[in-house]
């Protein structure tokens, strides 16, 4: 008895959304409907009213008005609020935990200007107007961080969200379109079909203790708005061909919705708990070893003690009449190849949110194992940004670890390709809410106490210590490319879409027209969001900052390609464990 699940296609979406690490604050000097608050003194204490006069905060670590000063913030985000100098006309100040640093937008020379990272001033019209004076919002935001799944899924008004601003695109609110785009990022399967969607019902039905309703045994998550309490990232697809047995496929938010360590959902995040490899191990061997219908023999040992413990907790408590229902209807359709043995061990080395984006199952296997971090979904800078900071932003704007992808247009109609549309039906228009949501997120601020202190110190040492100097672009991620030599890591990633090490084009070349860029190179990531990490390096394979920064051990700990730990040792040498600890409290603070 065959089980026909290999032909999943994984579509991870490695999309790095603009991001800015601060929340924008909407305000011109004389705008009398935008928040204001007076800052005055009361027994001693500078006060500070958030919301005209509704809410008053003493919070002087949040507030450190002077008497004379006024706070500007965003509607309905009070817990930014700052105060600034009033006597100064026409700006729009903005910033991050207090640090004036990180953006400034203001009137410079009778030009609207606005001050990025310490850099220079910018006249850049689209770029500001999008950050100094964000459209305003249709009656509420789009909701992106919240303990609160229902309220990540809009309490379910992204459902038909696409039908109507479709519909009348002309007339259609700004945040009918994030709406539809949020849909897309959750459920959009560009009409490909999937795995059957009876194996992933089963297997949560019969092992409750290794897979778990939602597949929340392997880092997913339910989706409350599921019937059959599938996990979110697992969207309804076309019913596998010539056949009506349906299918699920994965969407963006399979890899690229994840939980802080507090505990906060956040869209763009990367799910560093989702173990995708022993998914597919799972779901291609587990129902047949429950059927005895396996060889052990033919198998990977390693991809066999994978998913052991499942086994184990089949034989205790086994369901046949469950098996016999799942697997009975799939006799119908077409043998598919197998996994061999090799795939088996990559599946079953990979930890969780690391994997290998193009080698079986999917389609465009590229005969070259690179597993690679699941990269963050949020701060993937817009042309425009590109263009101000001096990069020509029509070679490619440093999509994915190589940087070799031009932009998330060019992205999506990739993904399209894989499918059964034509990609040239999906243009720029039609990819449009989808990239303007991705756009639109944001990092999650650390809830943790963090010490000011060690974070100046930390900031001073980024740039003296010549961090800057790659980490130089958006969010600190580069403008450019290095060679593995020059980065000392693992050089597997090198080879990609390139196994015979021709230097030629990409193969498989997955969309001729808009074709990926081989730099054989690796970028060096936007640095926004990385407190909530526990993966390092693009491999994945250094577990903590702590171990990035060699605190307590040196690294190498492993050489053995494509999972070593080697490289990238500016963070371990030449530098003072009381600089290590302030450079690590900056980067848990942006």
């Amino acid at each position: 008895m065959t089980v026909y699940v290999e032909k999943v296609v994984k579509k991870l979406f490695v999309f790095q959304m603009i991001c800015l690490n601060v929340f924008l604050i909407n305000a011109h000097a004389d705008n009398s409907d935008l928040n204001v608050c007076e800052s005055f003194k009361n027994n001693g204490t500078y006060q500070c009213s958030v919301f005209t006069g509704d809410f008053w905060s003493q919070n002087s670590a949040q507030i450190a008005c002077e008497e004379g000063d006024v706070s500007r913030g965003k509607p309905g985000n009070y817990e930014q609020f700052r105060c600034d100098p009033k006597p100064v006309k026409g700006v729009c100040f903005f910033n991050k935990d207090k640090n004036d640093e990180y953006a400034r937008c203001g009137v410079d020379d009778s030009v609207l200007s606005c001050w990025w990272n310490g850099g220079q001033w910018s006249s850049n019209k689209e770029l500001i107007e999008n950050t100094c004076f964000p459209p305003a919002p249709n009656d509420k935001e789009i909701v992106n961080v919240s303990d609160s799944l229902e309220e990540i899924l809009e309490y379910g008004e992204i459902f038909g969200a696409c039908d109507k601003y479709f519909a009348d695109v002309d007339n259609a609110s700004r945040r009918q379109m994030l709406l539809c785009g949020k849909w897309m990022y959750f459920y959009e399967h560009f009409n490909f079909f999937g795995a059957p969607t009876q194996l992933f019902t089963f297997m949560q039905k019969v092992l409750p203790n290794t897979v778990g309703k939602g597949w929340e045994k392997m880092g997913m998550f339910t989706n409350p708005y599921d019937e059959q309490e599938l996990p979110i990232g697992l969207a309804d697809a076309p019913d596998f061909p010539g056949s009506k047995i349906p299918t699920v496929n994965w969407t963006c938010a399979s890899c690229h919705f994840g939980q802080t360590p507090d505990g906060r959902f956040v869209v763009g995040q990367s799910n560093v708990n989702y173990e995708y490899g022993l998914q597919l191990l799972s779901i291609g061997l587990f129902p047949q070893m429950a059927a005895g219908q396996v060889n052990e023999n033919e198998h990977a040992p390693e991809a066999i003690a994978a998913i052991q413990p499942m086994l184990d907790e089949w034989n205790s408590k086994p369901n046949y009449w469950e098996l016999i229902k799942t697997l009975l209807p799939l006799l119908s359709l077409p043998q598919q190849t197998p996994m061999d043995i090799e795939q088996e061990k990559a599946f079953a080395s990979w930890k969780a949110g690391v994997q290998d984006p193009v080698m079986f199952p999917n389609e465009t296997n590229d005969d070259v194992h690179s597993p690679l971090k699941i990269l963050s979904a949020y701060g993937i800078p817009t042309p425009a940004e590109f263009a101000d900071a001096g990069h020509d932003p029509m070679s490619h704007v440093r999509i994915g670890w190589a940087g070799g992808m031009h932009d998330l247009y060019r992205f999506g109609r990739t993904f399209v390709a894989l499918g059964t549309d034509d990609p040239q039906d999906w243009g720029d228009e039609k990819l449009k809410p989808l990239v303007e949501y991705m756009y639109s997120l944001k990092p999650p601020k650390n809830s943790e106490s963090l010490s000011q202190s060690l974070i100046d110190q930390g900031e001073v040492l980024f740039k003296s210590k010549e961090c800057s100097k790659c980490h130089n672009g958006p969010r600190y991620m580069s403008l450019d490319v290095f060679d593995f030599d020059e980065i000392g890591t693992d050089e597997a990633q090198k080879w990609y879409f390139d196994a015979e090490k021709d230097f030629g084009e990409p193969v498989p070349n997955i969309y001729p027209e808009e074709p990926l860029i081989l730099t054989h190179s690796i970028k060096a990531p936007r640095l926004s969001g990385l407190w909530t990490q526990d993966k390092f390096l693009h491999n994945g394979s250094v577990d903590s900052l702590e171990d990035l920064f060699c605190i307590d051990h040196q690294r190498p700990t492993i050489m053995e390609e494509p999972y070593s730990d080697r490289g990238h040792m500016f963070t371990c040498d030449n530098l003072t464990r009381d600089e290590k600890l302030a450079l690590i409290e900056f980067l848990k603070s942006i």
